[in-house]
């Protein structure tokens, strides 16, 4: 039993690093963005994932070449995930 309390204790210590951690490695990354509609998209699939590529052109009113070539960019960087139709932001060097 104790052991249990142990790995539960330590899990939700890491869970709440991760939630102080991971908003700031967001923002390092944002900050690392040269191109501005890049750090609007990353910063936009961050705090509204997952989010398709139509969501994202209606809420940011962008055209489909512009919003095509920053999310390009975004996952060449490794910044964002695809699976399927949806689109995540991931931590830096995630790339799949």
């Amino acid at each position: 039993m104790n052991d249990n309390v142990v790995v539960e204790v330590a899990f939700e210590l890491a869970r709440e690093l991760k939630r102080f951690l991971y908003p700031m490695e967001c923002l390092n990354n944002a900050q690392a963005l040269t191109n501005s509609t890049d750090k609007l998209v990353f910063m936009h699939v961050w705090l509204t994932q997952p989010q398709t590529f139509a969501s994202i052109r209606r809420s940011l009113n962008l055209s489909k070449a512009t919003l095509s070539r920053s999310l390009k960019r975004l996952e060449e960087k490794g910044l964002i995930l695809r699976e399927g139709h949806f689109i995540y932001a991931a931590e830096k060097g995630d790339k799949t």
